[in-house]
């Protein structure tokens, strides 16, 4: 073919694509005129249609990012990247680095996506065409798992607090995939194209044999819903729509929970004859009673107008794997008091945390104002984590005030150093309080995060704050007698 003769093929197809994307946006326009329809089903429509491209831009933009960070993580960690993008190791000593593993799973994932194309086509395809018949034309037609592998961002091993005859594994699951799955069921194509998952994914070895395969079972499960996320594609874009995002994206992980987070579990035999009900069902540790009392100093979410600004209408959220409470609402409050009481079943003690988030009551979206979590191995660390924005990018210079009170002597005071220009300071400090037993037993501990930057309303001065009963007995028990 002559080269010459293929060039204004360029410009016409051009052409033809920009009076597609014409009639595209034109079509709705006559044919709300042609039926009559009022003006304000095609600013529904438009809003909807605005609402869905940010949804997918901020989903593509996260997709990449969070790619980038896994593409260099030693570059990201010096660079000093807010607390929650980076790996467990950097905060916590006793979770250890595996990049052998990693390389291993790199070197294994195109084998495994070629496992993984067959068992869809095979196995999969069969069984959703076989739950329906509007199902019988399903078809897979396209299904890679792409060159991205998940990664291993850190491994907490269990051995001395446990039972002597299993292992337990904590891994920070982290997986940025390209992955690409098509569809069609009657000539409808759905897919997803790119998939993110955070959660951290316990491995229990038990028991532990002195022949082979000296392991009797696997045992799996998420301590917590994992954070997952979806770039959907082909007709499945219509999820990312503003109002039935948030639907589908909420059915898709309580789907996930319900099969892999705490309590449910998956319990694989490696050993012939091995009864694992006693694996998958174990018997709980025990009822945890939580009391809700108090909050102090929320931050004002409610504004008028974008300048005048109001009260909030806090109410918290208590979640502890798949059992979630929401409390009373308290209308127009920043120190709400709730003095609610609830009750959780502990399934797995070690590495489980009680978490809370409190969020703003408002008719269209709720805000969220702040987290607190609370490890149910050490009930006397608890930790609590404003939703405040410094008015610049340049961070707060925290530091944090104790105080032994009631009494506000200069023995009972103590103050960190100032860790500047960071929102996520790590202090490693220690203190000592010279009290006797039966005195410390009337006391309260209060803690507060402040900004010690100069020239900053009182309202931003205090980032945080929590206060702790020493009268409680499992605190008491560690306490030394002087």
């Amino acid at each position: 073919m002559d080269p010459a003769a293929s060039r204004p093929a360029a410009p016409q197809r051009a052409l033809l694509s920009s009076a597609g994307r014409a009639l595209l946006w034109l079509g709705p326009v006559y044919l709300a005129g042609y039926l009559g329809l009022s003006g304000s089903w095609l600013l529904l429509g438009l809003a909807l249609a605005l609402g869905w491209a940010r949804n997918r831009r901020g989903k593509r933009e996260r997709l990449a990012a969070a790619s980038a960070l896994l593409e260099d993580e030693r570059e990201a960690v010096r660079r000093g990247l807010a607390a929650r993008h980076l790996p467990a190791w950097v905060h916590f000593p006793d979770v250890e680095r595996v990049e052998w593993l990693n390389k291993v799973l790199e070197q294994a994932w195109p084998y495994f996506g070629a496992i993984m194309e067959k068992t869809f086509k095979e196995v999969v395809e069969p069984k959703i065409r076989a739950k329906s018949v509007h199902l019988k034309t399903c078809t897979f037609t396209k299904i890679q798992f792409g060159e991205k592998c998940p990664r291993i961002n850190g491994v907490k091993v269990y051995t001395k607090e446990i039972d002597r005859r299993q292992v337990i594994l904590d891994l920070q699951i982290c997986y940025v995939g390209d992955c690409e799955i098509h569809m069609d069921i009657s000539k409808f194509n759905l897919g997803v194209k790119g998939v993110q998952l955070y959660g951290t994914l316990r491995v229990i070895l038990e028991p532990l044999l002195t022949d082979a395969p000296f392991i009797g079972a696997v045992t799996l499960f998420f301590m917590q819903k994992p954070h997952l996320e979806f770039n959907w594609a082909g007709m499945s874009n219509l999820l990312d729509v503003p109002g039935i995002n948030v639907m589908s994206d909420s059915l898709i992980q309580d789907y996930i929970a319900a099969r892999l987070v705490l309590p449910n579990r998956i319990t694989v035999p490696l050993k012939k004859n091995m009864s694992i009900a006693q694996l998958r069902f174990p018997i709980p540790h025990g009822v945890i009673r939580v009391h809700l009392l108090e909050a102090e100093n929320l931050v004002q979410k409610d504004n008028f107008l974008g300048a005048i600004r109001g009260k909030s209408d806090p109410y918290a959220l208590l979640r502890l794997g798949t059992v979630q409470y929401r409390s009373k609402t308290i209308s127009r409050d920043l120190n709400p008091v709730w003095n609610e009481t609830f009750e959780f079943v502990v399934h797995e003690v070690l590495g489980q945390d009680l978490e809370v988030d409190l969020y703003d009551a408002d008719p269209d979206k709720d805000d969220f104002m702040g987290s607190g979590r609370s490890c149910l191995a050490c009930q006397h660390r608890v930790s609590f984590n404003r939703n405040l924005i410094p008015s610049s990018n340049r961070g707060v210079d925290p530091y944090v005030r104790i105080y032994l009170l009631p009494d506000r002597r200069w023995t009972s005071r103590k103050k960190t150093s100032v860790k500047k220009k960071t929102l996520n300071p790590q202090y490693d400090e220690k203190f000592e309080f010279f009290e006797s037993l039966e005195e410390v037993k009337k006391r309260t501990l209060d803690v507060a995060v402040k900004n010690s930057r100069p020239f900053i309303s009182q309202e931003k001065k205090e980032l945080g704050k929590v206060r702790i009963d020493l009268s409680q007995e499992d605190l008491i028990k560690g306490f030394t007698q002087w």
